[in-house]
């Protein structure tokens, strides 16, 4: 089975300057991911008066099973907001994929939850309260990342502005633990040579 996606998606968005083509496995792993979409849209957190509206960590935010969000939870809204790129128009409404409506109003939604999970040093939690991980906050930005790249223009001045702020907090949080795994350990004191204890009584 082949597939085409829009040729005409422009900078931001692929870039795509002639019709693409997908098939086989790529094809395949695409819409396995996108048929996965109506299941993250049932998982996420969509009341707006919830405080932790916009969520996905459905253990946290329903079940209450879990005392804290694991953020790697939100990387779900990323892969939504780029499912509603124009170059996976005519594959989205073939597989009956939400709309790119929907899939922007659940990015919107995880991008502000992401907001209110993040630390004011720019990382994020993912295995317990407090956590302050440096996977998690480097995951996290690869992924959102990639989204403010090639969604680009698709994103409204608000959530452009937000994700820009969100991203540049996070990459400051894991330059600066890159620069401290980075830096040399301390010289140890050179050890006393035994037997000259005594010096110091004379």
């Amino acid at each position: 089975m082949e597939s085409c996606v829009r040729p005409d998606a422009g900078i931001g968005t692929f870039a795509v300057r002639a019709p693409l083509r997908l098939q086989g496995d790529v094809l395949n792993q695409l819409r396995h991911v996108g048929g996965a979409a109506d299941r993250l849209l049932t998982i996420q957190d969509r009341d707006p008066c919830s405080p932790s509206f916009g969520s996905f960590h459905y253990a946290y935010w329903r079940d209450k099973t879990s005392d804290f969000a694991d953020v790697r939870f939100q990387e779900a809204g990323a892969m939504l907001g780029l499912l509603s790129l124009p170059a996976f128009d005519v594959l989205r409404e073939a597989e009956g994929w939400p709309s790119r409506e929907a899939l922007m109003a659940a990015f919107s939604a995880g991008l502000a939850n992401l907001a209110r999970e993040q630390y004011p040093e720019g990382c994020w939690d993912e295995w317990y309260k407090g956590e302050r991980g440096f996977a998690v906050t480097g995951f996290t930005t690869v992924a959102y990342g990639l989204a403010a790249i090639l969604l680009d223009d698709g994103l409204d001045a608000r959530d452009r502005d937000l994700l820009s702020r969100i991203l540049k907090h996070a990459m400051r949080s894991c330059l600066k633990v890159a620069r401290l795994r980075a830096s040399p350990p301390p010289a140890p004191s050179p050890a006393r040579p035994p037997g000259f204890g005594h010096l110091g009584r004379l």
